[in-house]
């Protein structure tokens, strides 16, 4: 059955980007690829689970909260990732 979460744009948006970021951080060099790119993986695609399993728990109005507060952190960890990752990549070494 197909949940109803994906009816959100917000989870449609959160899991499009995840699937980007996961292609894009495999290109990376090997060492990058392991270290901020399985952390960029992991909490890009922490932002979607957290939005379905809080659309799962909707009805108790306290979960529900607490997991779209944990989705905006995953988002917010996802994008330190990211700045750690460009600015390594522009910083000579």
């Amino acid at each position: 059955m197909e949940g109803g979460y994906r009816k959100l744009e917000v989870y449609n948006l959160a899991h499009g980007l995840a699937v980007r970021l996961h292609k894009l951080t495999m290109g990376l060099p090997k060492f990058e690829m392991y270290e901020e790119g399985g952390q960029i993986r992991r909490s890009s695609k922490s932002v979607s689970a957290q939005l379905v399993e809080g659309y799962a728990l909707r009805k108790y109005k306290n979960e529900f909260l607490h997991y779209l507060w944990r989705a905006y952190g995953s988002s917010e960890e996802t994008a330190e990732h990211l700045l750690y990752l460009f600015e390594n990549a522009i910083t000579p070494r």
